[in-house]
């Protein structure tokens, strides 16, 4: 993830667990439960990157008049053993920015050792179109053969006027209708582009673009997803009609004996397999 100045937030990561928080704070969430879904969806940041996680959760939760004593007690024993400025060290900043990190830090804990007068106001966008789907949704759909296509959704994200899922098409192809058990077995989607790169078909989708196809989509179960989403990503920028007929020409792609060095699948992004 970037880092792009030595203040407390400049960092990719912080920014994403920071929305992230507040995400669920201005849909209604209690700061505790916000903290357990963090701790639960960014579990890899606590492996790569775990001061700025808990820097944005501490910064998060102090700005609710919320801050754990555990969280809190957290960062400052990453503050106070010089934990964050041996990792700057090791990434080579000079001195310069390794004494403005250092006093950047040192504000941070003073700032949030005393608890804020107020919590921040949750802030609701009453017109803001939620995501069409929950996280771990798997859903199915005709395609124009009339067989069934399956899609599987990765993440819902709320950004206020911007709220969308991740959804990653499969190559589920089944004449019968698919259960759950094609979904956890199915192999996703991988694109194959002309200067060698392989993706995989994980896009991001607003509302609009697929809520015409509501009623011929069917959702037949949902299952346990971890999802380390980007930053940025891919859009779909397509329509139900055009996601489905390019699910369709991928598959025909396949069935040609066409095949990608890439492989992935769905079980890749299933808790706890």
């Amino acid at each position: 993830m970037g880092t792009w100045g030595t203040s407390i937030g400049s960092n990719d990561t912080f920014c994403e667990v920071y929305e992230g928080f507040f995400s669920f704070y201005n849909r209604g969430f209690e700061v505790a439960d916000i903290t357990n879904l963090l701790l639960d969806n960014f579990e890899d940041l606590l492996v790569m990157e775990p001061n700025e996680f808990w820097f944005a959760l501490a910064k998060a939760q102090w700005e609710c008049k919320s801050l754990e004593t555990a969280v809190y007690n957290k960062v400052k024993e990453i503050i106070n053993n010089g934990q964050d400025l041996e990792l700057w060290k090791e990434r080579e900043a000079t001195d310069e920015h390794l004494m403005k990190r250092k006093k950047a830090l040192e504000q941070f804990l003073k700032k949030i050792s005393i608890e804020k007068e107020t919590p921040k106001n949750r802030k609701q966008n009453k017109s803001a179109e939620p995501p069409l789907f929950n996280k771990g949704d798997c859903f199915i759909f005709k395609m124009n053969n009339g067989r069934y296509g399956g899609a599987v959704v990765l993440d819902e994200v709320y950004k206020g006027t911007m709220n969308y899922n991740y959804i990653a098409r499969t190559k589920i192809n089944k004449e019968d209708k698919p259960n759950i058990d094609d979904f956890i077995n199915a192999e996703i989607i991988v694109i194959p582009f002309q200067n060698g790169e392989e993706v995989e078909d994980i896009r991001t989708y607003y509302p609009s673009e697929l809520k015409g196809g509501l009623s011929l989509i069917e959702v037949i179960g949902n299952l346990p997803i971890k999802f380390r989403r980007q930053v940025g990503g891919t859009w779909g920028r397509c329509n139900y009609k055009e996601f489905v007929s390019f699910t369709e020409s991928c598959l025909s792609y396949f069935q040609m004996g066409n095949e990608t060095k890439t492989k992935a699948f769905v079980s890749h992004y299933i808790r706890n397999r």
